[in-house]
């Protein structure tokens, strides 16, 4: 987000959007996944973490300022984590334009 974004109005209509695709604590429960293939000597095959559901919100935010760009990441809490959708996808893009918004998988 560019700063001229972080205007009151615009954080609202992020926490509107972002409060429609949250995951409720109650229902999410962590996932077990596969990490990387086992070392030698590991007897059960793979290594495994556990991972919250859903996606983390980063916030990165940059602002001209008089010695050039600043940037900076604001990682919202566990308790805005989402359900990746399409619609949340268009949604944000509607709102703050297509470059602004990306999902990645890691």
């Amino acid at each position: 987000l560019q700063a001229h974004q972080l205007q009151v109005e615009s954080l609202a209509a992020l926490e509107s959007l972002l409060g429609s695709f949250r995951l409720l604590a109650s229902t999410a429960k962590p996932v077990t996944a596969p990490t990387r293939p086992a070392r030698e000597g590991r007897q059960n095959g793979t290594d495994h973490e556990v991972r919250e559901p859903g996606c983390t919100i980063l916030l990165q935010v940059e602002k001209a300022g008089p010695r050039g760009l600043v940037r900076g990441t604001l990682s919202l809490g566990k308790q805005w984590r989402v359900q990746p959708d399409d619609e949340l996808l268009s949604r944000l893009r509607e709102r703050f334009g297509s470059a602004s918004v990306a999902l990645n998988y890691q």
